[in-house]
């Protein structure tokens, strides 16, 4: 989608499509929007994607044995975080999965909505993955540190 404000592409969700065999195609929009139709992958400076406008943050990374860090995704409107890829969104949406693994889960143990618990002194690298459906991935690594 081209948006006329910031004079840049934005990818949309469920954005890969079929080319069927008379070359013909279907793409979901919305009227008034401007839409851009292309074979190739777009990239570059003016080419906004949906992984790229995914963002997380960690509330802190250095915390005391027993507290606990929380980790913040904030995902465009487009997507939508489900614990199964395959599940129905509704239209519009892109269903995308998130996972947490700590380097070492005797530093560090987190649940699945983020939250990190510190379970003893030392240092772990958290890694964060965000999937989309058509495989690409945003991964993110912080080192934390248990006092």
């Amino acid at each position: 989608r081209y948006n006329s404000k910031t004079g840049k592409l934005e990818e949309i969700a469920n954005s890969k499509r079929t080319v069927l065999k008379n070359g013909m195609t279907g793409i979901e929009g919305y009227s008034g929007n401007d839409y851009v139709v292309t074979s190739k992958e777009l990239s570059g400076k003016n080419v906004v994607t949906l992984l790229s406008q995914s963002k997380v943050k960690f509330s802190k990374t250095s915390v005391k044995k027993g507290g606990k860090i929380k980790i913040n995704i904030t995902l465009p409107e487009e997507l939508k975080a489900e614990t199964s890829l395959k599940k129905e969104v509704p239209y519009a949406k892109q269903a995308t999965g998130v996972q947490y693994k700590p380097s070492d889960s005797k530093v560090a143990k987190i649940s699945k909505d983020g939250t990190i618990k510190a379970v003893s002194k030392g240092k772990a690298v958290i890694t964060v993955q965000i999937k989309l459906t058509d495989s690409k991935v945003k991964t993110v690594k912080k080192k934390i540190t248990v006092k």
